[in-house]
């Protein structure tokens, strides 16, 4: 999802006036940044029963009010960016910025 929001991001930001973006790319980039976005999501809640399974429910509360966390975050980058395709790049950025910190995260194996 990052790479497809950086790449969909800097494309429209560099294709806006005097020639307007082809709406087919445009289209392809960001429908594989949202099935990449649902993939995440289902794996995110795929993983809490492994996490603590004693504790379903406190897990899926917290892995639920990151993704709040997460929206308000990108509602505010796309509430503040007046440029076309900058409030995209920012947001792949961020994406690509957590997924590189939490490769350090240990999986529990059972």
């Amino acid at each position: 999802m990052g790479v497809c929001c950086l790449a969909g991001g800097f494309y429209l930001q560099n294709n806006m006036l005097p020639k307007a973006p082809h709406l087919p790319t445009l289209m392809g980039v960001f429908s594989l940044a949202a099935i990449f976005s649902e993939l995440g999501n289902g794996a995110n809640f795929a993983l809490v029963p492994h996490c603590n399974s004693y504790n379903n429910g406190v897990m899926s509360g917290l892995v639920g009010s990151f993704g709040n966390l997460g929206g308000i975050i990108f509602a505010l980058v796309f509430r503040f960016q007046t440029e076309a395709g900058k409030a995209f790049w920012i947001m792949g950025a961020i994406c690509i910025a957590i997924n590189v910190l939490l490769i350090a995260v240990p999986v529990p194996k059972y």
